[in-house]
């Protein structure tokens, strides 16, 4: 709970996978967005692949939905290679 009883915002959807890029890849961030709840990340066509891949890494992914606040997050970040964890 926030001061005052109130329920603490939930991050925007996409909001972890943005800091793992801007950690892991940040050169292929293109620009960010958010609007409605979601983060819309642009990145080139050239790195797509890279990116989709590190993203898709089904280890890094759980551990990104499993991060309930930001020290969980950064603990994900943190890791020598995120695809390597």
């Amino acid at each position: 709970m926030a001061a005052g009883g109130e329920t603490p915002a939930r991050p925007a959807a996409g909001s972890a996978a943005l800091r793992l890029l801007l950690h892991e890849l940040p050169d292929a961030v293109l620009g960010s967005e958010e609007a409605v709840g979601e983060v819309t990340i642009r990145v080139g066509r050239e790195r797509l692949v890279e990116v989709a891949r590190l993203l898709r890494d089904p280890t890094v992914a759980h551990k990104l939905r499993a991060s309930e606040d930001a020290e969980a997050l950064y603990a994900v970040l943190a890791m020598p290679s995120a695809s390597a964890a």
